[in-house]
């Protein structure tokens, strides 16, 4: 009977060490999501007319995320993207909302062609209502086709 007391131990402690394991994991997580940049929504929001050229190659939502592979010139320096929105809905079965996305060269006049992966946390572009709806077609200015958000 004394050996199976150290045995139990050992599984206590064990158990207790992929508990904490675990949740140090969970925190990684949530941390990694406050990361991803949010959509911003700006009333009366204007698209930019000195907007830097970019081509979206593809675009998908999984969960609260867009994900969109880009192409721009460049390659020396970083460059930084947005994602806004007026916050406005079209009105149809699906509500409807349009995201602009800004692009910032940095003044990086390099010539290489970059293809790049942005993720954006699209949870602002939520619609709320009554009725619980919980889907959203989201339209990406310059791009062809339109997403289905489905929260």
């Amino acid at each position: 009977m004394t050996n199976q007391t150290p045995m139990k131990k050992i599984i206590y402690i064990a158990f207790s060490l992929i508990f904490i394991y675990s949740c140090n994991l969970s925190k990684k997580r949530n941390s990694n999501k406050d990361l991803v940049p949010q959509l911003i929504i700006q009333e009366n929001y204007l698209p930019a007319k000195d907007n830097t050229p970019f081509t979206i190659l593809n675009a998908s939502i999984k969960k609260d995320f867009l994900t969109l592979t880009v192409q721009y010139g460049g390659g020396c320096k970083e460059h930084f993207f947005k994602i806004y929105s007026s916050g406005l809905f079209k009105k149809k079965s699906t509500p409807k909302l349009t995201l602009y996305l800004e692009h910032n060269f940095n003044e990086d006049f390099c010539k290489k062609l970059v293809v790049d992966t942005l993720v954006f946390n699209i949870s602002k572009g939520r619609y709320e209502s009554s009725d619980r709806i919980q889907k959203v077609e989201i339209e990406i200015d310059s791009y062809p086709t339109i997403l289905e958000y489905i929260y």
